[in-house]
């Protein structure tokens, strides 16, 4: 303030009885603090966790190895099992690749839901742990980097759950990333969004799966925005159902959205 005055050519004896007049109605500035990394932006975890949590599942997941997962790609991607549970766990992580969750799905094939796991880890330890799964992707930190660091990245698949994204990847389709669920998040556009590339869509071919591409192809408007081409689009399908030839032609070709919306309201029951 006392800057601002003498550029308007005060006197010295002015500007100080305005300061001392002004000096009980001043708050003293306090240095700001640094924002930390955790409320670094949309794409961050506010609760990061310890990489040695990672430990407690470190196991081979056995179910996805019959159904023709490969080792590798299960170890790449932090898949593992909750034995105490009997559960096959994801670890979800931010965009930077800092450990934000632990996703469990019940073993055994009866299809149960995947649980994110809150209360579990609260018992672990981490006091008021709490997280919103649906402000994430399930491994966009692998494929953020992949995407901005090659001249010609091609598109970008999305995937509804960790079976499907993980069946892309190992048959060649890197940048796959998965919903965990049917309904495109406002965080998950706007990471799309930021990516500028081209995206394909590689929902289930079914009721809930069809209703979640109509919806993100609606959101995702003014993007270039594609359908992967299921073979028989009569029956229920996901992408873990394909074999290497079938995927490849799914998505060599895929649909515009109105030829795919043309194709839905002609097997839509």
């Amino acid at each position: 303030f006392t800057q601002l005055l003498k550029k308007l050519h005060k006197s010295d004896q002015y500007i100080d009885r305005t300061m001392e007049r002004l000096r009980p109605h001043l708050t003293p500035v306090t240095k700001l603090k640094k924002p930390s990394v955790a409320t670094g932006g949309m794409f961050l975890t506010e609760y990061p966790l310890p990489e040695k949590l990672l430990g407690l599942f470190e196991y081979m997941p056995r179910e996805l190895e019959k159904m023709g997962f490969e080792e590798s790609v299960l170890r790449d991607n932090d898949v593992g099992v909750d034995v105490e549970r009997d559960r096959t766990t994801y670890a979800l992580r931010d965009l930077h690749g800092t450990l934000a969750g632990i996703i469990g799905k019940p073993n055994g094939g009866g299809g149960g839901k995947s649980r994110v796991y809150e209360s579990e880890l609260v018992e672990m330890g981490f006091k008021d742990y709490h997280i919103n799964n649906r402000r994430f992707f399930w491994r966009w930190e692998k494929v953020y980097p992949s995407v901005y660091h090659s001249e010609d990245p091609g598109p970008v698949y999305v995937a509804e759950g960790y079976k499907a994204c993980l069946w892309l990847v190992q048959h060649g389709y890197y940048n796959t990333v998965a919903i965990m669920g049917t309904s495109l998040s406002f965080t998950q556009q706007m990471f799309l969004e930021r990516l500028g590339t081209r995206i394909i869509l590689c929902l289930d071919n079914d009721h809930w799966g069809r209703v979640g591409t109509s919806k993100a192809g609606y959101k995702l408007r003014g993007l270039d925005v594609a359908v992967m081409d299921y073979p028989y689009p009569e029956i229920k399908l996901q992408p873990d159902d394909l074999s290497q030839s079938e995927i490849d032609r799914a998505l060599g070709t895929p649909l515009t959205l109105r030829e795919w919306r043309r194709r839905y309201n002609e097997h839509s029951s």
